[in-house]
């Protein structure tokens, strides 16, 4: 549970951080859902030294800043990363 607390929180700063930046091509045709679970397996396999696919790599765009479809696949996101590493044995 920590854990995961620690990852929300990691997430809503990176997110604060890069919440101005333009649109990306990487985004234009994604709806916020997809965006933000993206966003969430991205930053947290950064976060644990493993590698982001280039497509997933970009700043969320201003119009999914205050979107519940954002923080939805940012929870899912998060929860299937997690879930991904159980299953690998990485967490337990």
């Amino acid at each position: 549970m920590r854990t995961a607390i620690a990852a929300c929180m990691l997430l809503s700063l990176t997110f604060m951080e890069t919440s101005m930046a333009a649109e990306s091509s990487k985004t234009a045709s994604l709806e916020c859902y997809q965006i933000g679970y993206r966003f969430a397996k991205c930053a947290l396999a950064t976060k644990e030294g493993f590698p982001c696919p280039s497509s997933w790599d970009f700043a969320v765009p201003n119009r999914c800043k205050q979107s519940s479809e954002l923080d939805r696949g940012i929870k899912e996101g998060t929860e299937d990363f997690f879930q991904t590493m159980k299953e690998h044995g990485i967490y337990k």
